[in-house]
């Protein structure tokens, strides 16, 4: 998929993409995606079941999805100062969500993320969160102003945390549920 425009885009100028569930979701983990600088309103940034997706300078705001910024069951992502806000859902609605379900030796370490600077903000629910076999760095960013906790690594995630600012969210950084 490439975009392009003929001038910057702006919020007179934007680039509209509506698929209804999200951008970038595949069904056989065959595609790797690149973008930059892509601002989504009310539609989630969702990378679902892809092979790689590198993502830099990238916004999602005004979401009533489960995540702004999602990569479920994706092998490898990388996110660079990339913003996910104002996300709600009734009893979810993350700023970066994902949740691996797929299990065996063959899918072992190969689902990993990686967010460097990146910022949650006002989401309703957690401003990181992670599920199952997820394993996940951040190295810096702001996760602030969110309904529960700032990152919050779930039931079975893994989630290492460098020089990470979590603050004026219900909690800091919460782990739930038991590791499976």
């Amino acid at each position: 998929m490439y975009f392009s425009a003929p001038q910057a885009p702006s919020s007179n100028n934007p680039i509209c993409v509506s698929t209804g569930k999200g951008l970038f979701v595949n069904a056989d983990r065959s595609i790797s995606v690149s973008i930059s600088g892509i601002e989504c309103k009310y539609i989630s940034l969702n990378f679902k079941n892809l092979c790689n997706v590198n993502a830099v300078d990238c916004k999602a705001t005004n979401i009533f999805d489960y995540g702004a910024i999602s990569w479920d069951n994706t092998l490898n992502a990388y996110f660079l100062r990339c913003e996910a806000a104002s996300c709600y859902k009734s009893g979810n609605g993350d700023g970066f969500n994902a949740d691996v379900t797929n299990t065996g030796e063959a899918f072992a370490k190969h689902y990993t993320a990686t967010l460097v600077d990146c910022w949650a903000h006002d989401n309703s629910d957690d401003g990181y969160s992670d599920h199952r076999h997820a394993e996940t760095t951040i190295i810096g960013g702001l996760f602030e102003y969110n309904g529960k906790g700032g990152l919050t690594p779930a039931y079975g995630a893994h989630c290492s945390c460098y020089n990470v600012y979590s603050r004026r969210n219900y909690s800091g950084f919460m782990c739930v549920g038991e590791v499976e």
